[in-house]
């Protein structure tokens, strides 16, 4: 097994400017190798915390992970201190000097030769090269570690990492031990809910057998994972286990290969060859965006309706007036009437309609504040529920989404039993 440190380097990661997604998304990556990855730090950009890091760790990890800091200005300074640690010289870099004076004339039509200063690295650590950037990232190795320094800009460390980092990690690290690891969706149960069921189970688990309980909004998802000669015999070893639970908490699991709900849903939409629309009020185009992300989602989505005030619940979704003035827009008549008028408007076979009081004033609706209706059409069939969401606005909108996918889930895998 290979210990690791992640390092995330930025003064704007420490005041809440921006969020550090880069760890997250390496520690995934990472996850598929033999590895341990014992602390993650967020540190300033500068040279008295991360030489207290390389100190502590160079010559007792394996792989030390560094992400930001590599920029062009003056506040950019981890090669530099990356250079003194490792008493490198820095020279220039004459394929990536040519390289950045080819960017720079794409770019701007012409550069300057400050432009070209990041073509001047450390002489003794591996260049990794940026095909997206400027910034090159460095791979050095000392007293059997290896620390590697990456841009922090998202899309450039991600091809950094999969061209390059993980490719040669995978071709050092051969070993015959390997790591399976099973991810098993779940929903409809709390997490402490699940953990008191399966608890004699989960104490009866192998010791080589680790499992966490990874939650959502709104949904849970099970990680298991195990160590073996060889994949056949930690995989065996995991789906043995999983074999002696799966009966118990059967009508929970959405999927055992990773899949999430969205996906699983969108699947059996495409099973059916069923279109899908919706008709949105307090999720504000929510749904749509969500749908849209998905590629390929043109091949049976056909659109929204974004109907957020009274006026134009009645002209575009021709929701009744009268019903309006009567029940309010937070109201199973009122999402009846949005979800039938909108799979005749869409055209659609499938359609969601979502309207609620996400707070925090409850204004002139009858409904207390965190209630929600959705209506679920499936060509003639059509049912509203009631929600209840108790968190902030932007948190609803997801558990609404997270919820009406449940709701259609089982709607769906119900007409696909029937079949």
């Amino acid at each position: 097994m290979k210990n690791i440190i992640l390092i995330s380097i930025g003064d704007e990661l420490l005041n809440g400017d921006t969020l550090d997604t880069n760890a997250q998304w390496i520690s995934e990556k990472l996850n598929s190798f033999p590895v341990k990855i014992h602390r993650k730090y967020t540190i300033l950009d500068e040279k008295q915390p991360l030489i207290e890091i390389l100190s502590q760790y160079v010559g007792k990890m394996d792989l030390i992970l560094m992400t930001g800091g590599l920029g062009p200005t003056e506040d950019d300074k981890t090669q530099g201190i990356l250079a003194d640690f490792f008493k490198s010289k820095i020279i220039k870099n004459e394929e990536i000097y040519e390289k950045l004076k080819a960017y720079f004339i794409k770019r701007k039509g012409f550069y300057e030769e400050h432009n070209l200063d990041q073509a001047y690295v450390p002489d003794n650590a591996k260049i990794i090269p940026n095909n997206l950037g400027t910034a090159s990232g460095t791979w050095f190795e000392k007293d059997g570690t290896i620390v590697i320094s990456l841009p922090g800009v998202p899309f450039e460390m991600k091809d950094m990492m999969k061209k390059t980092v993980l490719p040669d990690l995978e071709k050092l690290w051969k070993t015959k031990e390997v790591k399976y690891t099973k991810h098993v969706w779940i929903v409809g149960i709390g997490e402490s809910d699940l953990a008191k069921k399966i608890a004699d189970w989960e104490n009866s688990l192998d010791t080589n057998i680790k499992l966490a309980y990874l939650p959502k909004i709104g949904m849970l998802k099970l990680r298991m994972e195990c160590f073996g000669k060889n994949k056949e015999e930690a995989e065996n070893k995991v789906e043995t286990a999983f074999d002696e639970i799966r009966s118990e908490i059967k009508e929970y699991i959405i999927s055992e290969n990773n899949t999430s709900l969205l996906d699983v849903v969108m699947q059996l939409i495409r099973k059916n060859k069923f279109t899908i629309g919706t008709v949105e009020s307090c999720t504000g185009g929510y749904f749509s965006n969500t749908f849209t992300n998905i590629q390929g989602i043109s091949e049976f989505y056909n659109g929204s309706l974004i109907t957020y005030n009274y006026d134009i619940k009645e002209k575009i979704a021709k929701v009744d007036k009268k019903s309006l003035e009567k029940y309010g827009a937070v109201s199973e008549e009122v999402v009846y009437q949005m979800v039938k008028n909108g799979r005749n408007i869409l055209n659609v076979d499938v359609c969601i309609a979502v309207s609620g009081l996400l707070g925090p004033e409850k204004g002139g609706e009858k409904e207390e504040v965190g209630t929600v209706f959705v209506g679920l059409a499936i060509h003639d069939t059509i049912q509203v529920h009631k929600l209840n969401v108790p968190y902030d606005r932007i948190t609803n909108k997801s558990l609404v989404f997270n919820r009406t996918m449940h709701l259609l889930y089982k709607e769906l895998k119900s007409i696909n039993s029937d079949n």
